[in-house]
């Protein structure tokens, strides 16, 4: 058994949005689960160094007064994608020994029994069979950006049965002439319930310990780094992916920073992320993953992912 294996390691990637990252640190400041650690990993050439300034050094000293460790990493990285950023946090979880891991975004801010409650989602799914599990909270927008991102003022949702298609719950993805997503954890419920997914949220996440698959870059974008990820981990790994309902970890929306380009570009549709999306629709198809649930043939996947990404 490690040092820490009855502690959970709260991972944030963070670039260049202290006053953001404020916010988070106060929603962890007031979890009611508190056997937990915080490594705030940089990349995209961010320094770190307003850590020593108010009021950030002042959530650290008293984090630290309660015996939570505030580490602080800077990684290299490709452009503004968040992957380092990522795998370190989930390196760092596997060999500080740490029980469970949970990422969230440095723009988020957390109900108080975010922690607890998917923590409590992860033990009781465990109990169930000897299956790898990870399960995610609903990331509803404090901005509304676009049609399907759920902003403040938006009604609440109800689950109903006919919304779901077999185990994949709230994600939608299919491959025609191009690639289409339903993100349904923009949304908030009515119901609090653990429900299987096929793409959890990239913004918040919480499972054990694992190194043996990472995200990936092909360039400066990371836009479905965490979609091909989240594919490859059922694929390869038999995971089972799960959204709990009835944790809203919202979306504060940081204009600046992140892997943000320019301010308030919110909507990610650079030449980088449309690489990304072929990369995405290949995937899809190759691991059987799309919506057809069968394996496509390969001049159906030629035909489906000649798209316009260059």
């Amino acid at each position: 058994m490690g040092k820490n294996s009855d502690r959970l390691l709260v991972g944030i990637p963070t670039r260049e949005r202290p006053e953001y990252l404020t916010l988070l640190l106060s929603s962890l400041f007031t979890q009611s689960y508190q056997q937990f650690d915080i490594l705030i990993v940089a990349g995209g050439g961010d320094d770190l160094g307003y850590m020593n300034e108010l009021p950030l050094s002042r959530f650290v000293k008293a984090f630290q007064d309660r015996g939570i460790k505030v580490m602080t990493r800077l990684v290299p990285g490709v452009g503004r994608s968040e992957a380092t950023a990522v795998n370190r946090i989930l390196f760092e979880a596997v060999t500080g020994s740490y029980s469970y891991v949970y990422k969230v975004d440095d723009d988020h801010v957390l109900p108080s029994n975010t922690l607890e409650e998917l923590l409590s989602d992860l033990e009781q799914l465990e109990d169930e069979d000897d299956s790898l599990y990870l399960v995610s909270g609903v990331t509803p927008w404090m901005k509304k950006v676009w049609d399907g991102a759920s902003g403040p003022g938006d009604d609440v949702k109800v689950v109903l049965k006919e919304h779901r298609k077999g185990s994949m719950v709230f994600t939608d993805c299919w491959v025609d002439a191009d690639l289409g997503m339903e993100i349904g954890h923009f949304d908030r419920y009515l119901s609090s319930e653990v429900v299987r997914t096929k793409l959890a949220s990239a913004a918040n996440f919480m499972m054990r310990p694992d190194i043996r698959l990472l995200w990936s870059d092909i360039g400066e974008s990371s836009k479905y780094a965490d979609a091909i990820w989240f594919l490859q981990l059922q694929k390869f790994l038999g995971y089972k992916l799960y959204i709990d309902t009835g944790v809203e970890a919202w979306h504060v929306v940081a204009p600046t920073g992140g892997v943000r380009e320019q301010a308030d570009a919110l909507v990610k549709e650079s030449s980088w992320d449309k690489d990304r999306e072929v990369q995405l629709c290949y995937s899809m198809i190759q691991f059987g993953m799309d919506d057809r649930g069968i394996s496509a043939k390969e001049e159906e996947t030629d035909e489906a992912c000649s798209s316009d990404g260059d």
